[in-house]
């Protein structure tokens, strides 16, 4: 009787739960299962396992907690990055159409947000790659325009595992961001023209965490994505960073977890960071 033992190989996709996470998780399983919104000692002992997890979380990103939100992956993390900011702009700007941009190679959790978007009237830019599958910088400056609000590029691909220039993407969009306010300081509020809105960065860094330097201001980010399953914790969880700078709207509604982010508007929070 032959007995076949099966290899998994596909760690890109997925990986399995590490003893060492299996083993803290376990007692949230079993005995510190509260509801973390509850006021009970129940709940209360949930939420400081949550509490804990978001401050190291933290300190991964090179964040204050407060920055990081709980998600059920990086599909709902970019959801709510991209629905989210173009969400409040059309509350607050009605007669504006925000124009977004990403790359053609992006996971579809970015696409198809794109594209939903795009058929409710927002612009959209989709940016092309070389032959090694690289977004070009100067390219994404050039399709940078007065009403962008939010360019997305994944860390690494997912499929090629193309590494894309996200720190030097990054500091473009600060460097028009900061000279976009100085323009306006020094003629447009004379003229009482509005502020220039600043665009914001985003990256998907699902693919990268378990490889890549992801300290958000090193990379000049104001959102990043990442998934639990591709470094070894539980399927089901994931989160997003969002700087405190940056509006959101949440794209789910009813849950009134995570600081309402899934229920209403989320300014930011104001916290220093460590």
């Amino acid at each position: 009787m032959s007995i076949t033992k099966r290899i998994y190989l596909d760690h890109s996709a997925t990986t399995p739960v590490d003893k060492e996470v299996m083993a803290v998780m376990m007692p949230y399983f079993r005995e510190k299962f509260g509801n973390a919104s509850s006021i009970h000692g129940f709940g209360q002992e949930s939420l400081a396992g949550i509490d804990l997890a978001r401050e190291q979380t933290a300190r991964f990103l090179g964040c204050a907690p407060a920055e990081v939100v709980f998600t059920s992956g990086a599909t709902e993390s970019n959801n709510l990055a991209v629905k989210g900011i173009i969400a409040v702009l059309k509350e607050k700007f009605p007669g504006k159409t925000p124009h977004i941009i990403t790359s053609l190679i992006e996971h579809d959790a970015i696409l198809e947000p794109f594209r939903e978007l795009e058929k409710a009237g927002i612009e959209a830019t989709y940016l092309p790659v070389d032959r090694r599958g690289l977004v070009d910088a100067l390219e994404l400056k050039k399709a940078i325009k007065g009403n962008t609000a939010l360019v997305s590029i994944m860390y690494v691909n997912s499929e090629v595992g193309t590494v894309q220039p996200i720190r030097e993407i990054g500091k473009t969009i600060r460097k028009i961001n900061k000279r976009r306010e100085k323009d306006w300081e020094m003629a447009g509020a004379a003229k009482k023209e509005p502020k220039p809105l600043p665009f914001f960065f985003h990256t998907d860094a699902t693919q990268a965490v378990n490889f890549f330097n992801c300290d958000v201001d090193w990379h000049y980010l104001d959102l990043l994505s990442l998934s639990g399953h591709k470094i070894y914790g539980p399927k089901g969880v994931g989160a997003l960073y969002v700087r405190t700078s940056v509006p959101l709207k949440a794209v789910l509604t009813g849950g009134h977890h995570e600081k309402n982010l899934r229920l209403q508007t989320f300014s930011g929070i104001q916290q220093k960071r460590p």
